[in-house]
């Protein structure tokens, strides 16, 4: 081989290497068009993107029943679940299609059902239909929880937030009183929202684990749970 054909090879490998490197025509780093829409067409956009993600975990901070709880959603296609951690305890939720699933201590059962049936309920898992009695816990396990807006959204100017640039959209105060972080590069993904005064979220994607379905689980058919 000629040396100018070996210049011309390790040049090669060079331009590749550093675009490998900085990210070069990847789709992850070009400009997905968001910031020229108006805000219900962008808003709709990534709603659309954001329900299509096959791997998202939301990490949300809000108060429950007036308790200060942070919320652990995961979101794998049609399988869900949600951690929710208080000074109240820990409550996990798992939803897998039309099925919901609740394991939580004596201390949290206590509040709807009798004593007894508390204590024989602690650390077990419970079930019903997503319509049913646990229906009150839909709200971790469901990507529409993030998307309530009225029709009033506008739209702002360009932030950069942990080195990525959002496009914010936000609800007046007298509507949802919330605002949404989008992607404008790669897919337009929801990074971050404020849903109403007290709810802040982040969105992370693509961390990878798989959610576990609980092997039995009791019928709570019968139970009243009014979570707020």
């Amino acid at each position: 081989m000629s040396r100018s054909l070996r210049k011309l090879g390790l040049a090669a490998v060079l331009v590749t290497t550093l675009c490998v490197l900085a990210g070069c025509g990847s789709g992850a780093n070009k400009a997905n068009g968001i910031e020229k829409l108006d805000a219900v067409p962008a808003f709709l956009k990534s709603v659309d993107a954001t329900r299509a993600a096959g791997d998202i975990e939301v990490t949300g901070r809000l108060p429950i029943n007036g308790v200060r709880t942070t919320v652990v959603s995961r979101f794998q296609g049609d399988v869900a679940d949600a951690t929710l951690t208080s000074s109240a305890g820990t409550v996990q939720v798992v939803r897998s299609g039309s099925d919901i699933y609740v394991k939580a201590g004596t201390k949290f059962w206590s509040k709807f059902v009798p004593a007894a049936q508390a204590k024989s309920l602690n650390g077990k898992w419970t079930k019903s239909n997503i319509e049913g009695s646990l229906r009150s816990f839909k709200t971790f396990v469901d990507k529409d929880t993030f998307f309530r807006a009225s029709g009033n959204i506008k739209k702002g100017a360009a932030v950069t937030v942990d080195g990525r640039t959002l496009l914010p959209i936000t609800d007046p105060k007298d509507n949802t009183n919330s605002s949404w972080f989008i992607g404008t590069t790669g897919k337009p993904l929801l990074y971050r929202a404020r849903i109403g005064a007290n709810a802040n979220y982040v969105f992370v994607y693509d961390k990878g684990g798989v959610i576990a379905l609980p092997p039995d689980a009791i019928d709570a058919s019968t139970f009243q749970l009014p979570i707020q």
